[in-house]
């Protein structure tokens, strides 16, 4: 080999960077990617409000690192471990939750309800075009005075007199007034639950003013046993 030729090769090994060189170069750029990994860990630390602490918002308790949630139930508000999902700021259980039914946002509508996160009609029910739940067969025959007016109808379905139809059955201060000749008739199992029907219309029964919504305006009228907001009403 000449002299320059010895030269050449000389500079060419000079250039390519040791395996020792390239080893440390990799171990830097590892190294600094876990620092960034642990600076960012250590600030949610830092800014994550811990089960018992008090907070404001759901946020505090950093929900998507631990499934905390703000517990705004007592007077004081603090952090809480939610066992089942955090929606909306809330600990739910997303298996049987109408507004959050199999996931954060799921509504159900139509009447139907939330059964193992799914939201499903009731028993003997289904879909009609427009999402609600119906009864299959809407006909029913005409109840009689002493008949059940629920037997033909599917559950919370009773049979109106007035129309021989299934319809829901009527929610408090609904309708449970039907026509008679000559007259008017009532029946209860035309509400919803246990209620009672006075004048026509569905109340919730009450012993006293804890049974009724009291906020709302409710009392308990002591004469006939039912939560009313008119106090002449009761007279």
């Amino acid at each position: 080999m000449n002299g320059s030729g010895f030269d050449s090769l000389t500079r060419s090994l000079a250039d390519r960077p040791s395996r020792r060189r390239v080893l440390a170069a990799l171990l830097g750029t590892v190294t600094a990617g876990l620092a960034g990994v642990a600076g960012r860990g250590a600030d949610a630390a830092g800014r994550c409000k811990t089960v018992g602490q008090v907070c404001k918002t759901t946020a505090d308790c950093c929900p998507i690192e631990n499934n905390n949630y703000c517990d705004t139930s007592t007077k004081k508000a603090t952090c809480q471990h939610c066992a089942t999902t955090v929606c909306g700021g809330a600990c739910v259980d997303t298996t049987s939750n109408g507004s959050h039914c199999g996931g954060c946002g799921n509504v159900c509508t139509g009447g139907s309800s939330c059964v193992n996160g799914a939201c499903r009609c009731g028993t003997g029910e289904h879909r009609d075009a427009t999402g609600a739940c119906v009864c299959p067969d809407t006909s029913c025959p005409h109840p009689e005075f002493g008949d059940d007016v629920r037997e033909f109808c599917c559950p919370d379905f009773v049979c109106d007199p007035d129309t021989d139809q299934c319809r829901a059955c009527s929610p408090r201060y609904g309708t449970c007034g039907y026509t008679l000749p000559g007259g008017i008739g009532q029946d209860p199992d035309l509400c919803c639950g246990d209620q009672q029907c006075l004048n026509g219309v569905c109340y919730t029964k009450c012993a006293d003013d804890a049974d009724c919504d009291t906020a709302g305006g409710e009392f308990c009228c002591d004469r006939f046993a039912v939560c009313l907001t008119d106090a002449t009403a009761c007279n």
